[in-house]
């Protein structure tokens, strides 16, 4: 089944703030259903597996991978790049 990742942000308040959790689900539309039944409105954005992980050598990148001090090249999660914690 696929996973889907959402993320909580900065303006959330805590103890979700810069937080994340993973849903596993059929579709998105499941997946966004179940995270309204846990956590309301409450977050702020929903990722596939392939958009969670971010590859550096992507040019589409670059400008974000630098505004979060990345100089690897080696693909790396949303988590990862922002010191994400999962809440599980």
């Amino acid at each position: 089944m696929p996973k889907f990742y959402f993320t909580f942000g900065c303006g959330i308040d805590d103890p979700h703030r810069n937080c994340y959790t993973v849903i596993e689900a059929e579709d998105d539309g499941e997946a966004r259903d179940i995270m309204f039944d846990r956590f309301g409105n409450k977050w702020s954005m929903q990722y596939t597996e392939d958009q969670w992980m971010i590859d550096p050598n992507d040019p589409k990148n670059t400008t974000m991978l630098r505004m979060a001090g990345y100089h690897g090249d080696q693909p790396i999660s949303q988590a990862e790049i922002w010191n994400l914690k999962e809440i599980k």
